[in-house]
């Protein structure tokens, strides 16, 4: 599975549509150490359909999701 660098303040470059059904068809993990701004429309479109569980996320409590911003979390948190 690919491990995917999120851009610093979402949705940067990315197709949030497409990347979320990479998600949904397990080709990809998210990597939110850089993120700094995730607007709810963004994470809107990132997160639809998706099961807060999902290991793609990456939001698991140890590894990458140590270094996720507070903030950030919160927002995912706010979004489920």
């Amino acid at each position: 599975m690919e491990i995917l660098p999120l851009p610093a303040i979402l949705p940067g470059p990315l197709d949030l549509a497409a990347l979320n059904q990479r998600l949904r068809d397990r080709q990809v993990q998210l990597d939110w150490s850089r993120v700094i701004s995730a607007p709810d429309t963004a994470l809107q479109t990132l997160l639809a359909n998706i099961n807060p569980q999902d290991p793609g996320l990456g939001l698991e409590t140890s590894g990458p999701a140590e270094h996720i911003a507070e903030h950030i979390i919160d927002a995912i948190a706010r979004y489920y």
